[in-house]
């Protein structure tokens, strides 16, 4: 039921999505990792301390627009030791209403842990603790400067809230490893966050057992080194560090937008598209020096629903002519006599054609800058490292049709111009680019007539709106006015 296997025994995961969680390939941008965290969250209920475990995968996902994603070995121990607590995931255990619960909690310096328990009698006629459901959360970075009585009152709390349906109108025990908090309701020098925590736990009728750490596996062991269990295990050979591969090239050919896809490649080039919702860290390797990895890939990159937009620009270059006479120089070293000469000159030191294709050569402020002459290279191999960043030359002709892919496409969403100049400048480059941006984004119809208007409101006086002569007359009533000695008004 709902991916669930309901018995007699009790409530498990359904195998078939066990097998879908075994056979999850290694996340290779953001959106893999919130796949597989959606996937996994779904049967939290069955594992212990799963949002300590999955700090690490977690992690990647706070701010990630900032920052650029990269996957480490610790992200590794995460994925694979989550797919392995949930292939040997318990059975969960139904509860009886009738028995007294057992509420185990903890908390560690990242997350909090809940375990739900009973005991009840096997079919042997054994009473044994058996597990009702599992709950946890990683804590905010206030909460992680909690003192340490702090973090474990407020998993008593959580553990509470979380299981309220069953424990509310009902005694029950809590186990914690804290054993200052035995005295909660007892203590007079409680400051504000404790007090008000304490009065929550006071609408529950609980008794609080101290239970030492080392009795407390349950809920202290995973708490404590969650993913260092997995580091003593053998990474099997077919594992490939995922942080130096696959490689994502360099160059800003890689410029599709969210929308974009990209075509079947031929072993061994594997490349990954980039989502400008993802900062990936772009790497470099001596894959570029290979004469048998040839830069004609870049044509089966395209964008989707059959528009073949990249080659629309290659096309629209070499009849632009203004790009025209830099290409003839880059390409074929053929440099006009005219006064562009010096203009032709300057361009060639920060442009590079690849495939008959033009592109900006940006070079990163924050690292030292190589000699610029050597961007005029027109070797077959060019020569490209972690200093520079390409962006794809936009001729006047395909402006237009870009912004509109950028703005007015349904998977654009209409951003602002700020957001949409991002997504164009990380990619593109041509003159003028925000403001083309600011007047394309201004001048969106659909943007003014759906939006809200960002304008304060017009103050108490509006001026009176005329639509003809005469619509409106004003007239100015006075008096009576009192009268002078001498009878004047």
């Amino acid at each position: 039921y709902l991916g669930h296997v309901v018995s007699q025994s009790g409530i498990e995961p359904d195998p078939d999505k066990i097998r879908a969680v075994r056979e999850y390939p290694i996340p290779m941008k953001l959106k893999d990792v919130r796949a597989f965290l959606g996937l996994t969250s779904y049967y939290r209920r069955f594992i212990k301390n799963f949002a300590t475990v999955a700090e690490p995968l977690i992690s990647l996902t706070r701010s990630a627009d900032n920052r650029p994603f990269l996957w480490s070995t610790t992200c590794q121990q995460a994925f694979d030791y989550l797919r392995q607590l949930l292939i040997q995931a318990p059975i969960v255990a139904y509860p009886q209403f009738d028995k007294p619960f057992v509420l185990q909690l903890d908390a560690s310096d990242v997350g909090l842990s809940a375990i739900l328990a009973q005991k009840l009698i096997d079919e042997d006629g054994v009473q044994r603790e058996h597990v009702i459901g599992y709950a946890s959360r990683t804590l905010s970075s206030s909460e992680r400067h909690f003192s340490a009585t702090e973090r474990e009152c407020l998993a008593i709390v959580y553990g509470c809230n979380h299981f309220r349906p069953y424990l509310e109108g009902v005694r029950f025990t809590i186990v914690t490893d804290h054993k200052a908090l035995k005295w909660l309701h007892h203590t007079k020098d409680l400051n504000s966050r404790l007090a008000r925590w304490a009065m929550q736990i006071a609408a529950y009728d609980v008794e609080i057992q101290h239970r030492p750490g080392s009795d407390n596996a349950n809920c202290d062991a995973l708490s404590r080194a969650p993913v260092d269990v997995v580091s003593n295990n053998t990474i099997t050979s077919s594992y490939t560090d995922p942080c130096t591969s696959p490689t994502i090239i360099d160059p800003g050919y890689l410029f599709v937008l969210d929308y974009f896809s990209h075509g079947s490649l031929p072993s061994p080039q594997r490349f990954i598209p980039i989502s400008l919702q993802n900062n990936v860290t772009i790497t470099t390797t001596p894959i570029f020096s290979s004469p048998s990895l040839p830069f004609t890939s870049l044509a089966n990159i395209h964008f989707g629903d059959n528009i073949q937009l990249y080659d629309d620009i290659r096309v629209a270059q070499w009849q632009d002519s203004e790009l025209l006479p830099l290409l003839n120089y880059l390409q074929a070293q053929q440099l006009p006599d005219d006064a562009i000469r010096k203009t032709i000159l300057q361009l060639a030191t920060f442009h590079r054609v690849i495939d008959g294709v033009l592109y900006r050569v940006v070079h990163s402020s924050k690292l030292n800058t190589e000699n610029p002459s050597s961007a005029t290279t027109t070797s077959s191999e060019p020569i490209f490292n972690h200093h520079q960043q390409f962006r794809l030359v936009i001729p006047k002709s395909k402006i237009i049709d870009l912004l509109s892919l950028a703005h007015d496409h349904p998977t654009s969403a209409h951003l602002g111009r700020r957001k949409t100049l991002f997504r164009l400048s990380t990619r593109f480059y041509w003159p003028h680019m925000r403001r083309d941006v600011e007047e394309y984004v201004r001048a969106c119809k659909l943007c003014q007539q759906y939006k809200a208007s960002n304008q304060k409101p017009g103050g108490l006086m509006s001026p009176i709106v005329v639509n003809e002569p005469w619509n409106t007359v004003g007239i100015d009533l006075t008096g009576p006015l009192p009268k002078t000695r001498r009878g004047n008004i």
